[in-house]
């Protein structure tokens, strides 16, 4: 996901290939990455924000600078990405002079574990962090645990497993002096956990390995077609008792060959080797096109991996082979079976990051919040597609226009929706509309 997966394509090519044959195939192309490609097409649900709606006004306003400020639109879209390819994802809100930050945490540096009455929610965690003590930027470990009655928060130092709470948090904060607590007073861990899927348990990290798999074989087909298209998309010549004179070899062993430059303007001379000399060409064993065609095809299986219908694709033609385009209606379909899930892990973190700014200027309620995702832009197709939809149920009565405005406009309540509706008709009568 972040560009960091030559060494393993290497790997994966070693397993398709003998060394001779991977050494010929060249350098793999990781200019094809699949799954990225559709996470990232997939990843919607924070292109316009969210929109945190409470029964306190001043709430809502405080919460809106708040979260706009810590970037949470532009995290939420890297933390939807992240999730949706590791299949959990954490963030911890901090508070500092600039106000609030989010830090991402990737489930590689936590260690985790879960209440029996709510396995997939963490209620003892530790996380593994860099800090900056007396000996310069060391490892440690942040302990939570509010698991019982003293919930606690420790810092550890990696190396000796000593006690380091006095260096950065002034102590271990034990019982009472717990600093992380929703509007009940009840201690919570300073973390929002994201998954991908509900599956009733912490982490479900195999679940979707296969589309790493795909990913990786669909790269070795797409080196495979360079080296085709580099190698192979021409037709070979060859002499039948003919030597070419003044050939000089280089390389040893394997590497060996033979070869003169030549350009337009040079005559190039053989000697017979036997009776009968004669030159002639194979035709091309390769076609490009019908090779990156048939992989455009394999390609699509991935999509299965993320429940998509290989009709929901359309292929555009980019700068390096193909690339799966997902149509609008297919993203759609997908932002509202990932909406319950990430709303879940948003509501966690608007509830730690009120107990991160409890008792400050910033703070904001831990509970009581209502998301919605407004998601992408409609284009015009979408737009006009969907006012004929409203216009035929509310012709049937069995849809009221407030319903239609509601789906236009996500986060608005039935109130807010029909009070608009009645500005309107004023505003259209007023007009002589």
């Amino acid at each position: 996901m972040r560009g960091r997966w030559l060494q393993d394509l290497e790997l994966h090519m070693g397993q398709h290939f003998d060394p001779v044959r991977e050494r010929i195939v060249g350098k793999p192309d990781v200019g094809t990455n699949a799954m990225r490609s559709i996470i990232r097409q997939l990843s919607v649900l924070y292109d316009r924000g969210v929109v945190a709606r409470h029964d306190s006004e001043q709430a809502e306003a405080m919460a809106a600078m708040v979260m706009a400020d810590a970037g949470w639109a532009a995290i939420g879209t890297q933390v939807q990405r992240m999730t949706l390819a590791t299949r959990e994802w954490l963030v911890r809100p901090s508070l500092s002079d600039r106000g609030v930050l989010l830090r991402q945490v990737s489930p590689a540096m936590v260690v985790a574990e879960a209440s029996p009455d709510e396995p997939d929610m963490p209620w003892r965690l530790t996380e593994a962090r860099v800090r900056t003590g007396p000996e310069g930027p060391e490892w440690f470990w942040d302990v939570f645990d509010v698991s019982g009655d003293e919930p606690s928060f420790r810092v550890v130092r990696a190396k000796d497993r000593t006690d380091a709470s006095d260096e950065f948090i002034g102590g271990a904060r034990v019982g009472s002096a717990y600093p992380f607590r929703d509007d009940s007073g009840r201690p919570v861990l300073p973390y929002a956990l994201y998954h991908a899927e509900r599956t009733g348990d912490l982490w479900a990290w195999t679940d979707g390995l296969e589309a790493i798999e795909s990913t990786l074989t669909i790269a070795v087909l797409w080196s495979w077609w360079l080296h085709s298209v580099r190698d192979s998309a021409w037709a070979q010549r060859y002499t039948v008792d003919a030597a070419l004179r003044s050939a000089a070899p280089s390389g040893s062993g394997l590497n060996t060959s033979a070869s003169v430059t030549t350009d337009p303007s040079s005559i190039m001379q053989f000697r017979t080797d036997g009776e009968s000399p004669g030159v002639g060409q194979w035709n091309p064993p390769v076609d490009p096109l019908t090779l990156g065609t048939a992989l455009s095809e394999y390609e699509q299986r991935i999509l299965a991996q993320y429940d998509i219908s290989p009709s929901a694709a359309q292929r555009q033609e980019g700068a390096s082979g193909y690339a799966i385009a997902l149509r609008h209606d297919a993203i759609r379909q997908a932002q509202r079976r990932m909406e319950p899930q990430f709303r879940r892990g948003d509501e966690q973190l608007l509830r730690a990051v009120g107990a991160v700014t409890r008792g400050t200027p910033l703070a904001i309620p831990s509970d009581g919040w209502s998301l919605t995702y407004p998601g992408p832009e409609r284009t015009a197709g979408e737009t006009e597609a969907s006012v004929l939809r409203w216009q035929s149920l509310i012709e049937a009565g069995l849809a009221s226009p407030v319903d239609a405005y509601q789906e236009m406009h996500p986060g608005l309540t039935r109130e807010q929706a029909l009070e608009d509706l009645r500005r309107i008709s004023d505003e259209r009568r007023a007009l002589g509309l």
